[in-house]
């Protein structure tokens, strides 16, 4: 009797901290991508005012930024001083960002976009460019912010309503 009581409660507990950590993971995605907007906004006063070139800006942001972006502007940084291949290195540099981070697949490919803008156009350009992406965070971030509510609620009962019905199961 006690081992199944055990096993129930084990059984309980690690359900709902699968649940917890999947609603963890759509906090942290939110936040990664505030995050990438405060880094875009900085971004764009450097382009704007200081006329700032990339690889400086890359390793102000690598300094200023939090992990992962710090990480991935250092790397991408690094990297420019060894190759002239600006868009190359930040496509390969935003698909292991892809895998350190929350960030899904639609940021990442947006990221790479952007990425593949950086230094080509002229300074308006450029601005108007990362305008856009931050409306386009903006708007994620709106719609994140409404479905974390919902989903956050529902993979926590989840994964405890899961660990319930197993137990049950186990009895």
């Amino acid at each position: 009797m006690e081992l199944k009581l055990i096993g129930t409660v084990i059984t309980i507990t690690a359900c709902s901290a699968i649940g917890y950590l999947k609603a963890g993971d759509l906090e942290e995605r939110k936040k990664q991508l505030l995050e990438l907007k405060r880094i875009l906004s900085m971004m764009q006063d450097e382009i704007r005012y200081a006329a700032t070139p990339i690889p400086e800006m890359l390793t102000l942001f690598s300094e200023k930024a939090k992990v992962p972006f710090s990480d991935f502007f250092s790397r991408v940084q690094k990297q420019l001083e060894e190759s002239n291949e600006f868009q190359d290195i930040w496509y390969r540099e935003a698909e292991e960002l892809g895998k350190q981070s929350s960030l899904n697949c639609e940021d990442i490919e947006e990221l790479k976009q952007l990425g593949s803008e950086l230094g080509c156009l002229d300074i308006t350009s450029q601005i108007h460019r990362i305008l856009y992406y931050t409306e386009r965070l903006e708007e994620k971030l709106q719609i994140i912010t409404e479905e974390n509510r919902q989903k956050t609620r529902l993979y926590r009962l989840s994964g405890v309503m899961a660990g319930l019905f197993f137990s049950i199961l186990l009895l």
